[in-house]
């Protein structure tokens, strides 16, 4: 997207992975001087983030409160989760349904990937809307293919 183009500073956090996602982000990104924060995800960090961008892949269980959080912030963000929790989102710790968060996900874009299961709510702050997407591979690479560097698989690449 536009944001992650011309953000300076990302907020990468995605467990064990994180060291990895940082590198894809770099690789992806046009800019040279790109300052990237690592913390881990929690609400004062949420509060008081500085970035551009936050790029959250957390654990499964934890991916609706996070979101949740993230929508309550003014960050725009991308959170990787399982497609069946994305309801769980508009639900409190308590198991309430809550009508703004419920109201704040219609702002939201859902680009998802159905060999995975796995879904991105990404959130912008500029008015340009971003459309839904659904990604379907045929093939998914190897794990010999699977880099380590921060680059994509070749079989992907194509």
């Amino acid at each position: 997207s536009n944001e992650f183009q011309q953000a300076s500073s990302l907020w990468v956090q995605a467990k064990s992975d994180t060291d990895v996602a940082v590198k894809v982000v770099r690789n992806c990104s046009k800019r040279k001087q790109l300052k990237v924060m690592k913390r881990t995800v929690s609400q004062e960090n949420i509060a008081s983030a500085k970035v551009d961008l936050a790029i959250v892949v957390p654990e499964a269980g934890r991916s609706p409160g996070i979101a949740r959080s993230l929508l309550a912030s003014d960050l725009t963000f991308a959170v990787l989760m399982p497609h069946d929790l994305i309801p769980q989102i508009a639900r409190t710790e308590d198991g309430v349904h809550d009508e703004k968060v419920a109201a704040d996900m219609t702002g939201v874009t859902f680009i998802g990937s159905a060999t995975a299961m796995y879904t991105w709510v990404y959130r912008t702050k500029s008015d340009t809307r971003v459309p839904h997407h659904l990604v379907m591979a045929l093939t998914a690479p190897g794990p010999s293919e699977i880099p380590t560097d921060g680059t994509f698989p070749a079989s992907l690449a194509k």
